[in-house]
């Protein structure tokens, strides 16, 4: 998992995470490629062990089970939506979120399409 994470043909056990390139986004696909082959590591744990020998005492064994029946019936809304709906916003059909980019030099019209 670390060697594809990180693009390094061969990691040791003893070499540090964060020495070789890991960052958070990178210890992230670590977490969740341990997950994939059935254990559980808590993100805290890479951070502070930072080497397969150190954090191997603290995978834990687990079991995915996740449901794939129908589901059928009312769903909850998330807290996003229930803020949405309290709002009551003039045009609540349309909702997006802009940002402007400025450069005084200004943009290259055929590099921006």
């Amino acid at each position: 998992i670390w060697s594809e994470v990180l693009g390094i043909d061969k990691v040791g056990i003893h070499d540090n995470f964060f020495d070789l390139g890991g960052d958070s986004i990178k210890a992230i696909r670590i977490v969740s490629g341990v997950q994939k082959h059935g254990f559980k590591l808590a993100m805290n744990e890479l951070f502070k062990n930072g080497t397969i020998h150190s954090i191997r005492e603290q995978l834990i064994s687990f079991e995915s089970k996740v449901s794939q029946e129908e589901v059928i019936g009312e769903a909850p809304l998330i807290p996003i939506q229930k803020m949405f709906f309290e709002h009551n916003f003039t045009d609540s059909h349309h909702w997006n979120q802009s940002v402007m980019i400025h450069r005084k030099e200004g943009f290259r019209e055929d590099i921006v399409r």
